[in-house]
C-alpha cells in the first residue's frame, strides 16, 4: 500500500473495525497533562481521556507548583475509569519549575510507548481519537505526528475556527527543509495537537531546557533542520479552548523570551545573510522586543531592505483584513511572494532572479 494511501485509510476506519485493529496493537500509551493553578476544566479533560476507546492507557498529571493542588480531588476523577487506564500517576512539584521541565520530568516517569499528551482545559475530539492516531503511528513508523484542532470559546460547539489553516497545511506535505523554512518565520504546529513516539525522544533527545514555556516550536525547528519529518494525520484530534497561555491575548515576557532564543538559536546560525528570508526573520526578532506576539505583525521598525519592507507592509494590510472582505488578490500576491521566500529564495529580486512583481 502506498504511503499516501496509507494515511488516509485511518480516515476510513471507524467502529468495531478501529477497535479490533488498534487492540491487536497492544502497546502502551502515555497521556501526559501538565497542570499549573488553573483547575475549573479538568473535568471535562479527564472524562475525554476515560472515555477513549484504546486498551492500555497510562496518565500522568504533572503539576507545576500549583498552590491550590489537590491529588484527591484527581483521584476522584479517575474513579470511574474503565480497564483501559492501566496506570495513573500524579506528579506535584512544590516549585514551579517551567513548561519544559515539567514535561521532559513526565516523560522520564512515562512507559509508554507513544506521548498522546493533553492540555489541562482541552478535550480529545471523540472516543476514538487515541485509536487513530496510534494506528496512524504505525502504519507511517513516524517519529512525530501533528494533525488538527478546533478552536472553541465557551461552548465546545461554538468552533472559531480549525487549524492548521489550509495555506499552512500544504507545508506539512512538503519536505522537511521547506518545512523548516516555513517554520522560521513562524510556528503554525500546535503542541496541542502534535504527538511523539518514544523512539523520538531516544534518538533526538527531550525538550530544550534552556526555554521556559516553549517546549514545541525550538524542537521542530531542530528536527527539521536535521532533515526529520513531522507526520500529518489530517483529522481533528483535539478541542482546542480559546484562552490559553497562547491564545489569551496578554503579553507574557516568558513566552516571549522563549520565542527570541529560539530564532537566535535555532533558525539565525543556519541562515545565510545572502538568504532573502534572512533579514525577514531579523525583523520578526526585532519585533518581539517591544510587541506582542500576537500582535508583531502590525508594527515593524524600519529597514532598508525593499522586499522586506514590501512585505510588511502586506503584513499589517492583511491583518487589518482578516475576514470574508479581504482583498483576496492581495492575499494571493503574498501568499506567492512568501512561497518563493521559503520555497525559491534564487528567484528574489536582489538575489539574481528575476523580480516576481
Amino acid at each position: 500500500m502506498g504511503r499516501r494511501n496509507q494515511k488516509w485509510r485511518i480516515q476510513r476506519l471507524v467502529g468495531e473495525e478501529l477497535r479490533e485493529e488498534v487492540a491487536n496493537l497492544g502497546e502502551l500509551v502515555t497521556i501526559i497533562v501538565p497542570t499549573y493553578k488553573k483547575f475549573e476544566f479538568l473535568e471535562e479533560t479527564v472524562n475525554s481521556i476515560i472515555m477513549q476507546d484504546y486498551p492500555r492507557i497510562e496518565v500522568i498529571i504533572a503539576d507545576d507548583g500549583s498552590e491550590n493542588f489537590d491529588k484527591k480531588f484527581i483521584e476522584n476523577l479517575f474513579s470511574k475509569s474503565g480497564k483501559n487506564i492501566v496506570n495513573l500517576e500524579i506528579i506535584h512539584h512544590e516549585k514551579n519549575i517551567g513548561t519544559v521541565r515539567n514535561l521532559n520530568n513526565a516523560i522520564k516517569k512515562s512507559n509508554g510507548n507513544y506521548f498522546i499528551g493533553l492540555a489541562a482545559d482541552d478535550m480529545y475530539y471523540d472516543n476514538q481519537t487515541v485509536s487513530k492516531i496510534i494506528r496512524f503511528f504505525k502504519e507511517t513508523k513516524a517519529y512525530v505526528v501533528t494533525s488538527k484542532r478546533a478552536v472553541f470559546e465557551g461552548d465546545k460547539r461554538n468552533v472559531r475556527e480549525v487549524l492548521p489553516s489550509s495555506e499552512d497545511e500544504i507545508y506539512l506535505y512538503k519536505n522537511p527543509e521547506i518545512l523548516f523554512r516555513r517554520l522560521c518565520i513562524g510556528n503554525f504546529i500546535s503542541g496541542a495537537c502534535t504527538f511523539y513516539s518514544r523512539k523520538c525522544f531516544e534518538k533526538y533527545g527531550l525538550f530544550d531546557e534552556s526555554y521556559v514555556l516553549l517546549e514545541d516550536y525550538p524542537y521542530y525547528l531542530r528536527l527539521t533542520r536535521i532533515g526529520v519529518k513531522i507526520d500529518y494525520l489530517r483529522l481533528t484530534t483535539i478541542l482546542y479552548r480559546w484562552g490559553g497561555i497562547s491564545t489569551s491575548g496578554k503579553h507574557n515576557k516568558l513566552l516571549l523570551s522563549d520565542f527570541k532564543t529560539s530564532i537566535v538559536k535555532e533558525v539565525f546560525p543556519f541562515l545565510s545573510k545572502e538568504d532573502p528570508l534572512y533579514p525577514f526573520v531579523n525583523d520578526i526578532l526585532l519585533s518581539y522586543d517591544w510587541h506582542s506576539a500576537n500582535g508583531m505583525f502590525e508594527k515593524f521598525k524600519v529597514i532598508k531592505n525593499n522586499h522586506v519592507a514590501f512585505l510588511k507592509k502586506l503584513f499589517r494590510k492583511i491583518k487589518r483584513n482578516l475576514n470574508k472582505n479581504s482583498d483576496e488578490k492581495l492575499r494571493k500576491k503574498f501568499r506567492d511572494y512568501l512561497k518563493y521566500i521559503i520555497e525559491e529564495p534564487e528567484n528574489i529580486t536582489g538575489v539574481g532572479g528575476k523580480d516576481i512583481w
